[in-house]
C-alpha cells in the first residue's frame, strides 16, 4: 500500500539511532532520482495516522523530494511492542545500528522487562557480550538515560552532566564509534563537511531545530571573526 506523506508521525522514542544520517538521507534521493524503487517503510496505525517503526531515512528523503506517497507496511503488532520491532528491524538491514545505538536501546528493552536472551536476538549481539556490557553500562547509567530521547545525547552533553571523568573512562570503553571518530577527526574535515552540507543544500530548511542550530552557528562565526580576524580579512 501506499501512505500520505503528510499523514506520517515521526516518534522520536521509537527511533533507536542517534541521528537521521544525512549521508544515508542523500544517497537514497539519489536513488530515488534515479527511478529506483525503495522498500516499503514499515509503519503502526495511531489515532488515524501512521507512525514510523522502520524507514525513517527512507520516509526522510520521500519528505525531501516532496513526494505525495510513500510505499508502506501496517504493522499487526501492538503499539508497547513497536520500540522492540524497529530495533529489531534496524539492527538487521544494511544501514545497521551503531554498537552503542544496540546497547542503548537494550537498556530500554530491558527496563521494559524483555528477557536478556529475546534482547540479544533483537539486537544481534551474543547473549555473553550482551550481559557484560549491560552489567558495565549500569554503573554510570542513570534511569533518565534510559528513556529513548534521553539516551541519544551526545557525548559532550553526557560529559558535562557526568564530569570528566566520566568521559575519560567513556571514551576509553569506546561508546560509540561514530562519536570516537568524530572526536579524533581535524577541525579541517569538520569544516569541510559543513561547507558540502551547506553548499550542496542537505539540510532541511523545514526542521527548526536544524535553522535554530545554523542561526547559532552563524553567531558564533561572526562573534569569532569579529574578535581574532583583522577588518580587511574580515572582508575577504
Amino acid at each position: 500500500m501506499h501512505i500520505s506523506i503528510e499523514n506520517i508521525l515521526i516518534d522520536e522514542n521509537l527511533y533507536p539511532r542517534n541521528q537521521v544520517y544525512w549521508k544515508h538521507t542523500q544517497a537514497l534521493m539519489g536513488a530515488l532520482k534515479a527511478g529506483s524503487a525503495l522498500p516499503p517503510i514499515v509503519v503502526g496505525k495511531r489515532d488515524g495516522r501512521y507512525v514510523v517503526i522502520d524507514g525513517r531515512h527512507r520516509y526522510e528523503c520521500h519528505r525531501r523530494l516532496k513526494r505525495a506517497k510513500i510505499a508502506a507496511m501496517v504493522t499487526h503488532l501492538e503499539e508497547p511492542q513497536w520500540f522492540a520491532e524497529a530495533v529489531r528491524l534496524n539492527s538487521a538491514h544494511g544501514h545497521g545500528l551503531s554498537y552503542q545505538e544496540k546497547l542503548s536501546a537494550s537498556m530500554v528493552l530491558q527496563r521494559a522487562k524483555y528477557p536478556p536472551n529475546e534482547i540479544a536476538k533483537i539486537v544481534h549481539i551474543p547473549l555473553e557480550s550482551l550481559l557484560e556490557a549491560i552489567e558495565q553500562r549500569g554503573t554510570w547509567v542513570s534511569p533518565e538515560d534510559i528513556k529513548p530521547v534521553v539516551a541519544k545525547a551526545s557525548l559532550a552533553k553526557e560529559a558535562e552532566r557526568k564530569g570528566r571523568q566520566w568521559l575519560e573512562t567513556a571514551a576509553a570503553r569506546g561508546l560509540d564509534d561514530e562519536q570516537k571518530i568524530l572526536s579524533g577527526a581535524s577541525f579541517e574535515r569538520l569544516a569541510e563537511e559543513l561547507l558540502v552540507l551547506l553548499g550542496d543544500d542537505h539540510l532541511d530548511a523545514e526542521d527548526e531545530n536544524v535553522v535554530r542550530l545554523i542561526l547559532l552557528l552563524n553567531a558564533s562565526i561572526n562573534h569569532w571573526m569579529a574578535k581574532h580576524l583583522k577588518a580587511e580579512q574580515n572582508v575577504a
